[in-house]
């Protein structure tokens, strides 16, 4: 019996290397049962005060009008050209809630974040199983990669020896990671319709895992220096901002695309208090800690040997 268990594991070892992708650092041993019960796709209602939601409208026309007509051609034209991305700042120029927030609470199926999410687009996720594994992989690698910088497992390392990661508790690995200083780090409000994992009650996706390590590493460059604030070009929907807030209350400025940054407006007040996100043309109040700026506005930024700089 003890030989049939032996070779039992080999085979599931030499399946989970055949199934393995480029992108996986780790082999993980896991059952599609347990990626139908633990992964799927999330939603939640709109929970911005009517306020906050004007204050976007209103950052929108800034930009707008502060924006140089400009016939260049560059790679983000194939974002910022889309239908999506055009509809959203007509809503915010023309006020209108209703259609905002639908295509705002829709923004996982649309071309709204594409690149800035999942590896593989939510079509493409709903209408294959292989996709949701592969995805539910990456996601789990991730985790595994965070849990071993934090210290809480072994370096799965194959010159090391058995480097097949199994019969490892993720939950319990989520809640230590989001975990810093004794306190819980509740996870940044994604995106409607991203793919993830349910874990604590809780949902997280892939970029909750990657931007809390960036994150983490931005505290201990602060630490070394003794730095005061970031300016991070291009943040995508501004994961890593939202974490690092939550561990260091020193400035985090965003220089970006002008829809982007409506965006990352939204998702950022969305996950936390309202007061502490400054959008550009406000007036800043003291509880401000996140800032977000058009791009052509970074060079109205002094350097400073107290800033440190992340792209």
């Amino acid at each position: 019996m003890p030989n049939f268990v032996k070779f039992k594991k080999k085979i599931i070892k030499s399946l989970t290397k055949l199934k393995k992708d480029k992108k996986s650092l780790h082999d993980i041993e896991i059952s599609n049962s347990y990626i139908k019960k633990n992964f799927n796709f999330n939603y939640n209602e709109n929970n911005l005060s009517d306020d906050a939601i004007n204050r976007i409208f209103s950052f929108a026309k800034y930009i707008r009008n502060k924006i140089e007509d400009s016939k260049k051609i560059d790679m983000w034209n194939n974002i910022t050209e889309n239908p999506d991305h055009k509809n959203l700042m007509d809503y915010c120029l023309n006020k209108d809630k209703k259609n905002f927030l639908e295509l705002v609470l829709s923004a996982g199926k649309t071309n709204l974040v594409h690149g800035f999410l999942n590896y593989l687009s939510y079509k493409k996720l709903l209408s294959s199983n292989n996709a949701r594994y592969k995805e539910s992989i990456q996601l789990l690698d991730k985790l595994i990669s965070l849990s071993e910088y934090r210290r809480l497992i072994k370096v799965f390392n194959p010159e090391q020896g058995g480097w097949t990661a199994e019969d490892l508790d993720y939950n319990k690995l989520v809640d230590q990671i989001f975990t810093f200083n004794k306190k819980k780090i509740s996870p940044f409000q994604s995106p409607n319709y991203t793919f993830g994992f349910n874990s604590n009650k809780n949902f997280y996706s892939l970029k909750d895992f990657k931007m809390l390590y960036t994150s983490l590493r931005l505290n201990e460059l602060f630490n070394i220096y003794d730095l005061k604030e970031v300016n991070e070009i291009g943040a995508g929907l501004g994961y890593a901002a939202y974490y690092f807030s939550r561990i260091n209350h020193n400035n985090y400025n965003i220089y970006d695309l002008p829809t982007v940054l409506i965006l990352q407006a939204y998702f950022l007040m969305s996950s936390i208090d309202e007061s502490k996100v400054y959008l550009s043309g406000e007036n800043k109040n003291k509880d401000s800690q996140i800032s977000l700026y058009p791009y052509w506005e970074i060079f109205n930024k002094n350097d400073s040997k107290e800033s440190l700089w992340i792209n």
